[in-house]
């Protein structure tokens, strides 16, 4: 018996060694990735790569699952696989496979860069944070081997889907009152809902903000929120209506976070936090300056983390002031088109319109709103002005 084993273990080292040197590249990482693929396909643990197809959660995902993921390297794909499946299976700790260790730093760069691309792509999962801890064992028949450590910021799978439940409830009470089929007007409705029962969560500190408004769960649940929260609601709603939509990264003084939306003609920016900005009285006013614009327009007030990744957004049909004729063009008698826009206002609070040019609009606007056709908006009150990306904001108070 002895010798049988023997003989079994001098074949397995012959038939090794033979491999070894006579293997395409003769490098050791290259040998041991095959041996520990070996072992996966034998123990049956290996992870299924990513799709599109994966569902994380009992929410629907977005459309555009998988945006961000495919912008990332073949090592940072490996660590967004391996987050993907361990938030589904509510694990908040799991081995990265395959990954090709070089360094701590570049590990730490590629975890921190396919989290938040995974979060990017699922604001489905709003119970997980970007926080998150990298372990390394070196082991001598795999090599260094690397662990992710995930934040979960509910204690157990029951409390999500408890919110899941909840969540799901607060999304089809405004799906069920869609107003139009237009996706237009959809994509209208959604903002302006959120926008006017949202509040924006006022903050001394990015780092006290809490998690929840960070997500779906503070827009959805608690009805506060921040940027990245009232974008991943906007994106979810849109896939339900099966307009698709992505989170754009950047910054606007601070960290900011709106949409590319897809509709028939092309590509917009939608920046639902952006037209929440302006104050007002007791209301929750708000405005259209950042609905559907163009990549251009946005670059006169915002900054674009990663412009090369994302479609660039051209179209011009939909943006809110060309779509819904409130856009004086040179053309234009101004002071007849003024009248014409205030005519179909139906906002005693607020008005709002695009200029193209005209050097006079606010001797226009006195002599206008001074006639008293339109007492309702000056009579005993008084307003005020904006004039952002040559929108006029009109705020009565």
């Amino acid at each position: 018996m002895r010798k049988i084993f023997g003989l079994i273990l001098v074949v397995l080292i012959v038939a090794f060694g033979v491999y070894f040197f006579s293997y395409k590249d003769g490098s050791v990482d290259a040998v041991r990735s095959d041996v520990y693929n070996l072992f996966l396909n034998v123990s049956g643990t290996r992870t299924p790569e990513y799709t599109k197809d994966l569902k994380i959660n009992s929410l629907n995902g977005i459309i555009e699952n998988d945006f961000y993921y495919n912008t990332l390297n073949d090592e940072q794909k490996k660590i967004y696989t391996a987050i993907s499946y361990g938030v589904k299976d509510f694990k908040d700790r799991f081995n990265v496979q395959n990954y090709n260790f070089v360094s701590m730093e570049q590990t730490l760069d590629d975890v921190g860069k396919a989290l938040s691309c995974f979060l990017d792509d699922h604001p489905e999962v709003f119970y997980v944070n970007n926080k998150y801890t990298v372990y390394t064992k070196d082991n001598l028949l795999f090599g260094t081997l690397v662990d992710v450590k995930i934040n979960f910021t509910e204690k157990s799978l029951n409390d999500v889907e408890t919110k899941i439940s909840r969540i799901e409830t607060e999304i089809n009470n405004i799906l069920n009152n869609i107003p139009s089929d237009e996706p237009i007007e959809k994509e209208l409705y959604f903002h302006d809902i959120i926008g006017e029962n949202v509040k924006y969560y006022e903050y001394d500190t990015i780092e006290n903000i809490p998690d929840s408004c960070h997500s779906i769960e503070g827009v959805f649940l608690n009805k506060e929120a921040v940027c990245d929260g009232f974008s991943e609601a906007l994106n979810i709603l849109l896939s339900r209506v099966n307009i698709p939509s992505i989170a754009v990264i950047g910054e606007l003084e601070e960290a900011h976070e709106w949409n590319l939306v897809k509709l028939d003609d092309g590509w917009y920016n939608l920046d639902l936090t952006s037209d929440k900005s302006i104050e007002s009285t007791d209301k929750e006013i708000v405005t259209h300056v950042y609905f559907n614009r163009t990549t251009e327009d946005m670059q006169e007030t915002h900054i674009f983390n990663d412009l090369n990744i994302l479609p660039d957004a051209t179209a011009t049909k939909y943006m809110y002031y060309n779509y819904y004729d409130k856009n004086i063009l040179s053309t234009d008698n101004t002071t007849t088109k003024l009248e014409e826009i205030l005519d179909n206002n139906k906002n005693e609070y607020l008005v709002e319109f695009k200029v193209n040019g005209q050097s006079n609009i606010t001797s226009v606007m006195s002599n206008v709103f001074g006639k008293s056709k339109y007492g309702k908006y000056t009579k005993d009150r008084i307003y005020t002005y904006y004039d952002i990306l040559d929108a006029y904001i009109v705020m009565i108070k």
